[in-house]
């Protein structure tokens, strides 16, 4: 699950940047 949070957590920064 840790794995999928940080997946997520990248895909956020990624979008707002």
């Amino acid at each position: 699950m840790l794995g999928f949070n940080a997946l997520f957590f990248f895909l956020l920064i990624a979008t707002s940047c």
